[in-house]
């Protein structure tokens, strides 16, 4: 399975200065090789710095190629840029530019439906999922939470089916990429690979594009719409990011539409809207139209109007226009290593510039001191923590021998924490640990960082108080065209759709409160408090979802 890396961006503010209105150099092309900058210096980087660059990825990072382009020429590169690997969700951004040319033409209709389109997949569709728009799936807000084929997405933390209108909730999520790539070739005629051959690698003089190594992967029994994993050189990603820095020309050749370049690249979900349903900071970014964009606050300085395709293990293409610069940097996925600190080695390079040479100090849940906190405070992170991987993949904290500790109760392995921050801890092994709240004070949500991957799980708080059966019954939400049938089982209450027969488990955390995925189930009361008559799907920075016993 591959897993989505979320990288966190550590030096997000740099200052703004003249660089920005600076004249730059006239833009030049590479032809069937790049040409370099002979003078960093003469261009206003500092040549010790880019050295004690390279250093750092020598000893720091498990980079295996990287280039960085300026004004058409090479300025930094290390590694074997000619090497040929997996670009993981690089993939995603590379579609969107493939879009362009078909949505400008009315090949493609980005408000057609779902419904429209005839789409269906495994177990089938709900009416209210079908909904979704092509528009939707390339910005990553259908609202469907069908399991994908191909998976390495935010689908343990997706709200339960039904319970989101299409449109209204940002989810980094793969069925939605898959099906797009369906979507494109279905409506255009042209196979993904076949595109990319004769609209970029023909064009941009691409000097190791294969097609005949590009192939789709998946599993069927779970989705109808395989993944479609590219291959590219680390020198033929950098021409990929050149070509968008140039705003979609390539020697005099529009290859696709500035206006469709700035469309993608804006972002259609804002920063604060998608950290507004997560309970911690591993996404720093805005988002396009599959592409990850700087949003504010950290779209200053050097970072004014940046965005990037992102992949996991280390593939990137980011493009950087106040500095008229790119980067594209591999980490060969084969040797089963990831480069977790790209942003860093990217404000490294941002810092060797002499307009941009002061950069912040690093935020304090990650500089390297001792920590205190008080034993109040650690007592709220006491308790068990489920998991989304069973209901048996439990986590227990607790204090032993004055040290906080993490037990895994299903091998009853156990580590002790070490405190970054005050709700951020670390194992031995460089796990992240980050403790946060809910709505009403309590800490109760737990993100683990492990390895480039992310898991949200929530405290499990068996009260004894609820009589379950109360809440056993059938609900219906009209305007989602969505109903949900409570059951017990075991001692455990279930919700299961009753159109796709998708069954989850909710954990109580108070009276009339429980929890599943990033969601809370509250339910209501009569008056006299004696009869459960609906709930209400209580989902972070959006409104709340009521359902109605019938």
């Amino acid at each position: 399975m591959r897993k989505m890396l979320f990288a966190v961006l550590l030096f997000p503010f740099l200052f703004t200065n003249a660089q920005d209105t600076a004249k730059k150099p006239a833009a030049t092309f590479p032809g069937t090789a790049w040409e370099e900058v002979k003078d960093p210096a003469a261009s206003g980087w500092d040549p010790q710095k880019l050295q004690e660059l390279k250093e750092f990825i020598i000893d720091s990072a498990h980079t295996t190629g990287m280039m960085v382009i300026q004004h058409g020429k090479v300025l930094f590169s290390y590694g074997d840029i000619k090497e040929v690997s997996y670009i993981a969700s690089c993939r995603k951004s590379i579609l969107s530019m493939l879009y362009g040319p078909f949505v400008e033409n009315g090949k493609v209709r980005l408000d057609q439906s779902l419904e429209q389109l005839g789409i269906n997949d495994v177990g089938g569709l709900l009416p209210i999922e079908r909904k979704a728009t092509i528009l939707n799936l390339l910005t990553s807000r259908s609202g469907v939470y069908h399991v994908a084929s191909y998976q390495g997405d935010e689908y343990p933390i997706a709200p339960n089916r039904g319970t989101v209108a299409p449109g209204s909730l940002f989810l980094y999520n793969n069925w939605d990429f898959n099906l797009a790539g369906a979507v494109f070739e279905r409506q255009t005629g042209v196979g993904i690979y076949t595109a990319i051959d004769s609209m970029l690698a023909g064009p941009l003089k691409m000097q190791d594009w294969d097609k005949s190594i590009q192939h789709k992967e998946g599993d069927s029994t779970q989705s109808e719409y395989p993944a479609y994993p590219m291959w590219f050189s680390t020198r033929d990603m950098a021409r990929i990011g050149y070509l968008m820095l140039r705003n979609g020309q390539w020697e005099g050749q529009q290859v696709i539409s500035a206006s469709w370049i700035r469309t993608i690249t804006a972002p259609f979900s804002s920063f604060r809207e998608i950290r507004a349903y997560r309970d911690a900071d591993y996404i720093n970014f805005g988002y396009g139209y599959l592409w990850w964009v700087w949003d504010a606050p950290y779209n200053q300085g050097a970072y004014k109007g940046a965005y990037s395709a992102q992949g996991y293990f280390g593939q990137y293409i980011t493009v950087l226009p106040a500095l008229d610069l790119v980067i594209a940097h591999k980490t060969n996925d084969k040797y089963e290593r990831a480069t977790s600190n790209y942003f860093n080695i990217v404000d490294r390079l941002v810092a060797a510039n002499s307009a941009y040479a002061v950069a912040p100090a690093a935020p304090a849940q990650y500089a390297d001191k001792k920590v205190t906190i008080s034993k109040m405070l650690l007592e709220n992170y006491f308790g068990l923590y489920q998991l989304p991987f069973g209901t048996n993949r439990l986590l227990q904290i607790a204090e032993r021998s004055d040290t906080l500790r993490v037990q895994q109760l299903w091998s009853k392995k156990e580590e002790p924490l070490f405190p970054v921050s005050d709700s951020v801890f670390s194992t031995a092994s460089g796990t992240l640990l980050i403790f946060s709240d809910l709505h009403d004070g309590k800490t109760a949500n737990l993100v683990i960082k492990e390895r480039g991957s992310v898991f949200s799980s929530f405290r499990v708080h068996p009260s004894g108080v609820a009589l379950l059966a109360a809440y056993t019954g059938e609900y219906r939400q009209p305007e989602l065209q969505t109903s949900y049938r409570i059951t017990v089982k075991d001692g455990q209450l279930y919700a299961s759709n009753t159109l796709v027969k998708e069954v989850f488990p909710l954990s109580e955390t108070d009276k009339d409160l429980f929890r599943s995925k990033q969601q809370q189930f509250r339910f209501h009361r009569s008056g006299d408090g004696k009869q459960v008559t609906g709930f209400s799907v209580i989902t972070k920075g959006m409104k709340d979802v009521r359902f109605t016993r019938k």
